[in-house]
């Protein structure tokens, strides 16, 4: 499954969110492409994170799977 936005999308239209920084590379990313990427990504944080208790917070740019797209990580 190749996830680009959805074009024909009103929300997204409004908001001014008809392509990504991959699409206007002129690549489409799959979910197989995603999935593998999200999942190295997590075996392998850059830096340590900053932990307070029972809660860690990573930097905005420590959680940067592939160029241009960031995870936020929950706990």
């Amino acid at each position: 499954m190749v996830l680009d936005p959805i074009s024909n999308s009103p929300l997204l239209n409004r908001l001014g969110l008809k392509d990504n920084d991959l699409t206007r590379l002129g690549q489409h990313l799959t979910m197989e492409q995603w999935v593998k990427a999200r999942q190295s990504q997590q075996q392998r944080h850059t830096k340590a994170p900053k932990i307070d208790g029972q809660k860690y917070e990573y930097g905005e740019k420590d959680m940067e799977i592939i160029p241009g797209l960031l995870a936020k990580v929950h706990n």
